[in-house]
């Protein structure tokens, strides 16, 4: 048996979000970490902009709502109980900072990780070029580049 919470993030008494965990502290501690910290994935999330905003990381509650005794000898632990309650939560509360529901079909599951991918591959491609100033050549890999330095459009310009 596995136990979860579900919190919420207060501030002036608003709900502005809704999540689970299995464990509290170390969640807090994330949040914190992820709102501050410019290098994680999660800086631009907009609960962490909203807290970022105001600067008074202390005017946020973190209260638990609820907590969930689950059986963790199915196959996903018991995370499709936690979920579920978090997602009634969500529903029942209508936190204005989640960006997104709890529990997510399958296909909306692929869908998000296709876009993830997606946006991803573009933001390497943006930031990562390898590039030969003689000839203008662009490549998005080295090797693509150690390849450029071996064709004959090369050696002639440089010739």
């Amino acid at each position: 048996m596995r136990i979860g919470f579900i919190y919420n993030v207060i501030y002036k008494s608003r709900c502005l979000y809704v999540g689970s965990t299995w464990n509290f502290i170390n969640r807090l501690d994330t949040h914190k970490s992820r709102c501050y910290n410019p290098k994680s994935k999660e800086y631009k999330n907009n609960l962490y902009k909203f807290i970022r905003t105001t600067d008074v990381w202390s005017e946020f509650r973190f209260t638990i709502i609820d907590t969930i005794e689950t059986d963790d000898s199915d196959e996903d632990d018991g995370l499709n109980e936690l979920l579920t309650a978090e997602q009634y939560y969500i529903d029942m509360l209508e936190p204005t900072m989640n960006d997104r529901d709890a529990i997510v079909s399958p296909e909306e599951r692929r869908k998000r990780k296709a876009e993830a991918r997606k946006n991803r591959t573009q933001r390497n491609r943006d930031t990562k070029r390898f590039v030969c100033e003689p000839c203008g050549f662009v490549g998005y890999y080295k090797s693509n580049l150690d390849k450029h330095y071996k064709t004959k459009k090369h050696k002639n310009i440089n010739n």
